[in-house]
């Protein structure tokens, strides 16, 4: 089941900027027995960072109801996505024209291999693979037709 915008459905607007421009965010939700963890630091989080990006909030009493009726879903483990957009509107980066954002829920089981993870253990290393970062200033005065 994925609920988008308090509405059970399996499609986003394409139109949506999580989808044009990866303008929201999101956090994965552990369900243990039916109940999502720690459900009041993913919202302090989910706060903080849609301030920092100047998304309108959602009417959180609405999400933690339907991420909640979602988790219920899980007799033992699960998992829980939810992504905030800004929501559809404008064209190209200006946020103007998105006056609501976007709610996204979706679940999934615990994935299995956690499970060994969690018993050995995980390796880690370092990538040597440098990252190349252009900055790339265009003076839209100096273009022509």
């Amino acid at each position: 089941m994925t609920c988008i915008n308090g509405a059970e459905a399996e499609y986003i607007a394409v139109s949506d900027r999580a989808m044009q421009y990866g303008d929201g965010c999101f956090s994965t939700i552990l369900v243990e027995q039916g109940k999502p963890r720690l459900w009041p630091l993913h919202q302090a989080r989910f706060e903080k960072t849609l301030a920092a990006l100047s998304i309108p909030m959602p009417d959180w009493l609405t999400v933690q109801q339907q991420v909640e009726r979602i988790a219920a879903n899980f007799a033992s483990k699960g998992v829980v996505k939810l992504l905030i957009s800004r929501g559809s509107g404008g064209r190209g980066y200006s946020p103007t024209g998105c006056e609501s954002p976007s709610v996204v829920i979706s679940h999934s089981p615990f994935p299995n291999h956690y499970h060994g993870w969690q018993q050995v253990g995980i390796e880690l290393g370092v990538c040597q693979q440098a990252l190349a970062f252009h900055l790339c200033w265009l003076d839209l005065n100096t273009l022509t037709d």
